[in-house]
């Protein structure tokens, strides 16, 4: 069984997939630094030097690569993964979503001192909002909804576990 972890920048995907992975004892994934890896600069990087239809591609393809027929793995995908309809597909086909919520104040408390989110360089509430009103139809589609505002790392992740048992997922 492999877990994909969607949801906005910001709301938990890295640090909850790691914290998950290493509970159920499964594999972590982190797509963004697989794609990192692969592409040998990091992806404000990418986005600035290549655009985003760019990395979109790239970032389809790296998945395939990293994940074929591989199991037992949580992966963090990138913000706007699941928005391609092939990544949604893909990622049902093989494995659980879970779409991690978070609300634009709680993302945007995450992450105000980051300076290398690729289309959130200078974040404000708004511009998070404005993003996150954009793909709230995609991360809606997840099988399963976990809210991580107000939550501790702790109590987010055994939120999540508690519904991979009682789900038998």
């Amino acid at each position: 069984m492999n877990y994909f972890l969607i949801g906005m920048i910001g709301s938990g995907k890295t640090s909850l997939g790691k914290s998950l992975a290493n509970d159920i004892d499964y594999n972590f994934i982190d797509l963004d630094g697989e794609i990192e890896k692969a592409a040998g600069i990091k992806i404000n990087n990418i986005f600035d030097k290549y655009g985003e239809k760019y990395f979109r591609k790239l970032e389809m393809e790296i998945s395939r690569k990293v994940i074929k027929n591989s199991e037992n793995n949580v992966i963090a995908t990138g913000g706007g993964f699941p928005i391609n309809e092939n990544n949604f597909k893909w990622m049902k086909n093989i494995g659980i979503i879970i779409w991690l919520k978070a609300s634009a104040e709680t993302i945007f408390k995450r992450i105000r001192s980051s300076k290398d989110r690729p289309l959130l360089t200078n974040p404000s509430i708004q511009s998070i909002e404005g993003i996150l009103s954009e793909r709230m139809k995609y991360y809606q589609r997840a099988k399963y909804h976990i809210d991580t505002n107000g939550k501790s790392l702790n109590m987010a992740v055994n939120t999540l576990i508690k519904e991979i048992k009682s789900n038998n997922l």
